[in-house]
């Protein structure tokens, strides 16, 4: 791996507990309600079962993403450092619920792990491989390049492997305490498919670089702000995110996983990001427009902003 940007792969039983229990829950909109379909159908949860996640969906709320994120304690420590910060951290009636929905939701989750487990760990040795390193670095200088992000010093990313389901795959980032760490959701595909994990990896890790690394989503919004009849067509187009941000993750997944990255790196053909389903026609304008700019090695510019909407 390159000098910069290394990788560290952790299987952890803890980490895919915690996330087996907060996406059962549905505390936030980013939960995979797919994965809860699945989950939901096979273990036949009970009334309890389904009362507790409810109470747990509200106080993960007064836990959300930040410094007080509750997942910080169960994706980065070992459980006897989770349960002792989280008990010193947290007051007492919450732990305890806590406590007591993890020990009830435990054999359920035995049930799950015992099966996806193992896949997990043979996707740890997949991407530990000698083959994912040279592609690794081809992406990383493209995207480098792209973006022009200037990283002084080396940087250790923790790569958390998590359960999916029946094909399905996600990934996250920007945790607050540890700020380069990605968590992967992949045990439901087959290591087959290790280019595609590949560049599920890079743009996640992306999204970390181009806040930490570069201006890039700050000078989207000066050109909004100049601009402003553009960010109304963005909130046209879908009213859930910033236009800033929903920009910023239009033009990331041109590039990858789907987009035009994956065609010049792997041979693959590039498809609609799934993320995109509600405006496939923007989608391939932006492809269009990233491809250019990859084959003729340019930075993102001003110029691409004002073509991506016409």
């Amino acid at each position: 791996m390159d000098d910069y940007i290394q990788f560290n792969f952790r299987v952890s039983q803890l980490a895919n507990f915690y996330f087996f229990v907060q996406n059962l829950s549905e505390w936030h909109f980013s939960n995979c309600k797919q994965y809860n379909e699945v989950w939901r159908k096979q273990l036949s949860l009970g009334d309890r079962e389904l009362s507790m996640l409810k109470k747990f969906s509200k106080l993960h709320q007064r836990y959300s993403f930040g410094p007080k994120y509750l997942g910080n304690y169960f994706l980065f420590h070992s459980p006897q450092q989770a349960w002792k910060s989280l008990h010193s951290d947290l007051p007492e009636l919450d732990f305890i619920f806590i406590k007591e929905i993890f020990d009830l939701l435990e054999p359920k989750f035995r049930q799950i792990w015992r099966k996806e487990g193992p896949r997990l760990r043979e996707w740890k040795l997949a991407l530990q491989g000698d083959s994912v390193s040279p592609k690794s670095k081809t992406i990383e200088r493209i995207l480098g390049h792209f973006y022009q992000w200037h990283i002084g010093e080396p940087i250790q990313t923790d790569i958390i492997l998590m359960l999916a389901t029946n094909g399905f795959s996600g990934g996250g980032a920007n945790f607050m305490n540890n700020p380069y760490a990605l968590q992967l959701e992949i045990s439901s595909l087959s290591v087959a498919r290790l280019s595609h994990v590949l560049m599920l990896i890079w743009h996640e890790l992306a999204h970390v670089l181009i806040i930490r690394h570069t201006d890039f989503i700050h000078r989207i919004q000066s050109f909004l702000d100049i601009n402003p009849e553009k960010a109304k067509t963005i909130k046209r187009i879908q009213n859930r995110q910033k236009p800033a941000i929903y920009i910023n993750e239009l033009i990331l997944s041109s590039l990858l996983p789907t987009g035009c990255l994956r065609a010049k790196v792997f041979g693959k053909e590039s498809y609609l990001s799934h993320n995109f389903k509600d405006a496939p026609r923007l989608f391939q304008h932006v492809l269009r427009l990233s491809k250019e700019y990859l084959e003729k090695q340019q930075s993102v510019d001003l110029a691409y902003l004002g073509r991506l909407l016409k």
